[in-house]
């Protein structure tokens, strides 16, 4: 009788959760009782319910309703009041100001981000391949894992910005600002940084294989010599 009795409210349960369709949030039964559930703080969970249910000899039942687990789609690339993961390749976005918003996961390659200010701005994963930055103010800005192969920076503001992990190959950084910048594991490789100033800079494990250093402002104050030397550097080109 009590396995019957808890098929039937499993069965209820089920038919008047899929009949409403007005479950907003994430949600979890157990036995039939509503109980609460840590959930992620992506968000992947949301509008998705879970139905565990036991019978008397212990044996568990489980339903999952709804719920959005599957790849995020990339979002429409917009000037005003932009989101994470727009997909922005190719777009005119000169000029544009998104000081302090996040516009982590973003596709900018190709993109004109000319004169932009994206400053304290979080841009982790961006994808910046033969975007054009000449010029952009990315002061204190978050940049973890961005991508700027091939990218075009002249005389663009990076100072104390977050770079671990980014990849500048290939790039044209003549004149820009990487002063007091977190640079771990950065790859240079091939870049041209004439002109460029390094003071202050975290360079751990920093690649630059290739790299073009013409008057580059060296991280101890130091100026390169026109053959990529770096005075009172540790490191072999």
């Amino acid at each position: 009788m009590v396995k019957i009795m808890n098929n039937l409210k499993y069965l209820f349960l089920l038919t008047v959760l899929m009949g409403s369709h007005q479950i907003s949030s994430a949600q979890t039964f157990y036995n039939g009782q509503s109980i609460n559930m840590s959930q992620s703080s992506s968000g992947n969970n949301q509008n998705q319910t879970v139905i565990i249910n036991t019978d008397q000899n212990g044996n568990v039942q489980t339903l999952v309703i709804g719920g959005n687990n599957q790849t995020l789609k990339p979002m429409p690339c917009v000037k005003v009041k932009p989101t994470r993961r727009m997909d922005c390749r190719g777009k005119n976005l000169s000029g544009v100001q998104w000081d302090g918003l996040d516009v982590a996961n973003g596709q900018f390659d190709r993109a004109n981000l000319s004169q932009a200010s994206l400053v304290n701005t979080d841009l982790t994963n961006g994808q910046f391949s033969q975007a054009n930055l000449n010029g952009a103010n990315l002061g204190n800005t978050n940049l973890v894992n961005a991508n700027f192969y091939q990218a075009t920076l002249i005389k663009a503001n990076l100072q104390q910005a977050n770079i671990v992990n980014g990849d500048f190959s290939q790039a044209d950084i003549r004149q820009a600002n990487f002063a007091q910048t977190d640079l771990t594991n950065v790859s240079f490789d091939g870049a041209n940084l004439s002109g460029t100033n390094l003071q202050g800079a975290g360079i751990i494990n920093t690649s630059f294989y290739g790299t073009i250093l013409n008057g580059t402002i060296w991280v101890d104050g130091s100026q390169c010599h026109v053959n990529n030397r770096c005075p009172k550097d540790d490191f072999f080109w």
